[in-house]
């Protein structure tokens, strides 16, 4: 994505006193050379007691965010939930949504870069793994509870933890989201039927097996050459 305008962010309480999920917490404004608009936000809804993390990294990054009408929006304390697919940033110590996710063509966190995508019915965030002319390889981690049980007898207590599952997907400009099964390096091979003789010679040459990721991803990487 070319990165069209830098936008500075000047904090300004708009609300205070909400705790809930679905209530809009404080808001800020966005100026930049150009034009200048208002975001709402919400609060972060992580559940404290839980193990483990929901987040894409444990130290937060600065980040930019790219929206539909061409305008940035640059974080200091950024990162991604997993659980809730939402893009998350700290002021003020209080964990925040960037709501309105369908309007965020994609965003950075570091160097990593995410891409919005709709996936069915739904618009979703995947992470980019690689990015090329004929192929994108993307992966989409979603996390959920797994609820502990209660101590029985000798038997202790476990605690309630996130678990993280990741799913890899491919696209291209004529081709949405699609999900490859990474055990099953057909349901990638077809989708470079129109290059079938040189990576059938590539992966021969090369003496690939393609049950890994790793391998999939060489075999991305030398499609995206062709």
């Amino acid at each position: 994505m070319e990165l069209n305008k830098i936008t500075i962010l000047i904090i300004i309480p708009l609300a205070t006193g909400l705790s809930s999920f679905h209530s809009y917490g404080q808001g800020f404004t966005a100026y930049n050379s150009n034009d200048q608009g208002t975001i709402s936000y919400q609060i972060d809804p992580v559940e404290k007691a839980v193990k483990g993390t929901p987040y894409y990294s444990m130290e937060w990054n600065s980040g930019i965010i790219y929206f539909d009408d061409s305008t940035t929006v640059l974080l200091d304390h950024m990162n991604y939930n997993f659980q809730n697919d939402e893009i998350i940033f700290i002021i003020n110590k209080e964990n925040y949504i960037v709501p309105n996710k369908i309007k965020i063509l994609g965003f950075k966190i570091g160097e990593q870069a995410f891409v919005g995508e709709e996936l069915g019915s739904t618009y979703v965030f995947f992470q980019e793994i690689e990015s090329g002319k004929n192929m994108t390889l993307l992966k989409r981690t979603v996390s959920g509870i797994s609820r502990g049980e209660p101590a029985k007898g000798y038997i202790q207590a476990t605690y309630d933890k996130y678990v993280n599952h990741d799913f890899y997907y491919v696209t291209s400009l004529t081709l949405e989201p699609l999900r490859i099964n990474v055990k099953k390096p057909s349901t990638l091979l077809d989708q470079m039927k129109d290059k079938k003789e040189l990576i059938d010679q590539y992966i021969k040459t090369k003496k690939l097996k393609l049950k890994k990721l790793s391998e999939q991803l060489l075999l991305v990487q030398y499609y995206n050459t062709l």
